[in-house]
């Protein structure tokens, strides 16, 4: 497949995490409502949607990586400032501006209670938010990811060079290992600080560094070799979805680490779409369908967005329509969706496209409108999660 069909593959899988993003928050405004309807019911299981972030992180991980090693290959590594500068452009001036939308938005709706005050400001400015309970889900609650995604962005520098230092198996082990290690200290010894798990880098970086492994994969094997490994992979996917979806039923969220069930599945699908490009095969097909890849393209808008649309659209809706029916459900839903994805277009033209320029800055690339009938044109500029939930 070309190359822009593999981007158009990895967009297709940003799309898909974050729609699950958005179902899953959507499922949480309705259960603030009273009275389930049948329309509420039938997304029970977008209560897994939060899956969306493991995948997040593992394209955040694995697009990074696999920029770095071509410009490692090339002889034109980036200086660690660059590298840097480039990494907050990309993410900072989209999420500032989405974040003094969401503080007016919630001055005018609540007035001075809207106002977060000078140390949240100031957390959230810096990106370290993630770091304290009072802060981490303040503002705009899925701005929680952009923390620890920054977080990771201070950690790849250094997880590069051991990588090709020390070895890219050597290196996924380590940090699973910290990983482990940094779980069981928190819920052994701070329990009551389980917020640990998901604000800082330490208890989510193994989805990342899974991430960069599939990148060193990619770039090493993944593009040669028999067809049959993406069924496994894919195959593989579901069962570690499978599995953490009865565990989480079950109550062994937390004990059993279930974020890492649900990161090998998102791992496993990376590893299943980019065989499946390398062959033109169905899953790489149905992932470059151009509503899900411009979706995709548009996602890290729509992720810094989604979630006051959901919650204005609910209230809305509530005070229409006091007594639920699964009609309102439905048309409330349906209005929700295209408001989330008209706000988050309209917030890439805005304003995010204004940010985006090739990851290889001695190629710099014009801005581009990212359009239904024009997908991915600036795809490779865009090669980050949600850059995630």
């Amino acid at each position: 497949m070309s190359p822009r069909g593999k981007l158009d593959a990895i967009d297709g899988l940003r799309g898909l995490a974050v729609l699950s993003v958005v179902a899953f928050h959507q499922r949480l405004c309705w259960d603030r409502l009273p009275t389930p309807t049948l329309v509420h019911r039938l997304l029970a299981p977008s209560r897994f949607g939060y899956v969306g972030v493991h995948l997040f992180l593992v394209l955040s991980g694995f697009c990074l990586t696999h920029s770095l090693l071509r410009r490692h290959r090339e002889g034109r590594p980036p200086t660690l400032r660059r590298y840097l500068l480039d990494r907050w452009r990309r993410i900072a001036p989209p999420y500032y501006i989405a974040m003094f939308l969401c503080i007016i938005l919630a001055c005018i709706t609540d007035g001075p209670a809207g106002w977060p005050g000078g140390r949240q400001l100031a957390y959230h400015l810096a990106f370290l938010h993630g770091l304290r309970p009072d802060t981490l889900g303040a503002i705009n609650a899925p701005f929680w990811s952009l923390s620890i995604e920054f977080q990771f962005y201070l950690w790849l520098p250094l997880l590069f060079a051991a990588s090709l230092r020390f070895g890219v198996l050597p290196t996924l082990a380590g940090v699973l290992a910290m990983s482990l290690a940094w779980r069981i200290y928190v819920l052994g010894v701070l329990p009551g600080d389980q917020w640990l798990l998901m604000g800082t880098f330490a208890g989510r970086w193994a989805e990342f560094a899974a991430g960069m492994a599939i990148a060193w994969w990619h770039d090493r094997r993944l593009a040669s070799g028999p067809s049959w490994p993406t069924t496994a992979a894919a195959v593989g996917s579901a069962l570690c979805f499978a599995l953490g979806v009865d565990l989480s039923r079950r109550g062994f969220a937390v004990v059993v680490g279930l974020d890492y069930l649900f990161g090998a599945a998102a791992a496993l699908l990376v590893v299943a779409a980019l065989r499946s490009s390398t062959y033109g095969g169905k899953l790489s097909r149905a992932l470059s369908t151009r509503p899900l890849a411009w979706v995709g393209a548009i996602s890290y808008s729509v992720y810094l967005t989604h979630d006051p649309i959901l919650n204005l659209a609910r209230d809305l809706y509530f005070r229409l329509r006091p007594g639920r029916t699964s009609l309102g459900d439905a048309v409330e839903l349906t209005v929700a969706a295209a408001a989330v994805l008209l706000a988050g277009w309209t917030f890439h033209v805005v304003v995010e496209r204004r940010f985006l320029r090739s990851v290889d800055a001695g190629r710099p690339r014009p801005a581009a409108v990212v359009r239904p009938t024009q997908l991915s044109a600036v795809a490779e500029a865009a090669l980050i999660p949600l850059e995630s939930a």
